[in-house]
C-alpha cells in the first residue's frame, strides 16, 4: 500500500471512536472517513507498549500515522465495529493472553 494512502488530505473531518468493552476490556480505535468514497479507515494506537506494537506487526507491511497509529483496515461504516471486534478477538487478545505485556 502506498504511504500517501494515509495523507491527511484524503480524509474528511468526520471521524468515529470505536470501543470494545467486553470481557473486562477497554480497547479503542479511531475511524477516519475517506473523502473519495465515504469509506472508513480504521487505526489502532491503544497498545500497552511499543513492544506489543512491534511484535504484533513485526515483518508486516504496515502504514502508521503519528497521531492515529497503525492502519488496520478500510471498511464501510456499518462494518467498523464488527471488523474491529474480530481483530481484537483473533489477534490482540490472543497475543495479550500469551505474553506478560
Amino acid at each position: 500500500m502506498d504511504k500517501d494512502y494515509i495523507n491527511p488530505d484524503n480524509y474528511s473531518e468526520q471521524h468515529q471512536h470505536i470501543g470494545y468493552y467486553e470481557n473486562n476490556c477497554d480497547i479503542e480505535c479511531v475511524a477516519l472517513e475517506r473523502k473519495i468514497d465515504g469509506s472508513w479507515d480504521v487505526f489502532f494506537n491503544d497498545f500497552k507498549s511499543e513492544i506489543e506494537c512491534e511484535e504484533l506487526f513485526l515483518n508486516k507491511n504496515i502504514l502508521r500515522d503519528k497521531t492515529f497509529g497503525i492502519f488496520l483496515f478500510n471498511t464501510n461504516e456499518r462494518d467498523i465495529y464488527e471488523k474491529f471486534k474480530l481483530w481484537i478477538l483473533n489477534v490482540l487478545l490472543p497475543y495479550r493472553g500469551n505474553t506478560n505485556n
